[in-house]
């Protein structure tokens, strides 16, 4: 075989391998791409990269961590590996990976696919706290450069963190909840501001419902529960 041969044939080894490496942790539904991925852009200090869940939902990318890391060598052989240390890792990963898909087949079921509601359920929003989920929302419309709605929800945080603290369960927040926070707010705020972070605070609620972190029948906002009241409303009463 001449070496040009010798290369065609090492390059078309190499695409197999690869394939093989995204064929093994890689599904999709309804336009949402699940995969394993070695994160190469930064090694950390012991020369490794981690391994990470990646999802793909219009075109945008976000990463959930699997606690693990390996050098570029072991994770191309990861796949067909039989050496026990590297067996385990593999059994790891795709316990990680398994989690993930199945939150995202479940919304994606229901129609109800959001990174938002994604991460209530994996729990990547300070667990079950509307203070956490705020954070979370705060920081992935940074990274996103929408500063105007990034500073809306940061206003919102910070008169929560005033009226009841740095963590407040969704649990927590029912009819009374929310209109002793009204009234809380109406100290120093006007009808049309109080709507405004109600707003912000239901799309919260509406993310944690959807992942399940509070039950239908504990949703506060609605027909004979809390009502958001606009500014003009108000005023005819």
């Amino acid at each position: 075989m001449d070496k040009h041969s010798l290369c065609l044939y090492a390059n078309c080894m190499y695409s197999v391998h690869a394939k093989l490496i995204d064929d093994m942790y890689k599904d999709s539904k309804d336009g949402i791409t699940v995969l394993t991925v070695l994160d190469t852009r930064r090694p950390k200090q012991n020369k490794l990269f981690p391994v990470k869940i990646q999802v793909i939902f219009k075109r945008i990318q976000k990463y959930y961590s699997t606690g693990k890391s390996l050098s570029v060598e072991d994770w191309e052989r990861l796949p067909i590996t039989k050496i026990s240390k590297l067996v385990q890792l593999r059994n790891s990963v795709k316990n990680s990976y398994d989690i993930v898909f199945h939150n995202v087949e479940e919304l994606a079921s229901r129609g109800e696919f959001s990174f938002d509601s994604l991460n209530l359920r994996l729990g990547r929003a300070t667990g079950d706290t509307l203070n956490g989920a705020l954070k979370a929302k705060r920081e992935r419309l940074k990274e996103e450069e929408r500063i105007g709605t990034m500073l809306y929800y940061d206003g919102i945080l910070k008169t929560l963190i005033s009226y009841r603290g740095n963590a407040i369960p969704f649990t927590e927040i029912t009819v009374d909840w929310l209109k002793g926070y009204e009234k809380f707010m109406l100290q120093n705020k006007n009808y049309t501001t109080v709507g405004m972070h109600m707003r912000g605070i239901r799309a919260m609620v509406n993310e944690a419902r959807k992942a399940g972190v509070i039950k239908e029948s504990a949703y506060p906002f609605g027909k004979d529960k809390y009502v958001i009241q606009t500014g003009e409303s108000r005023k005819k009463a």
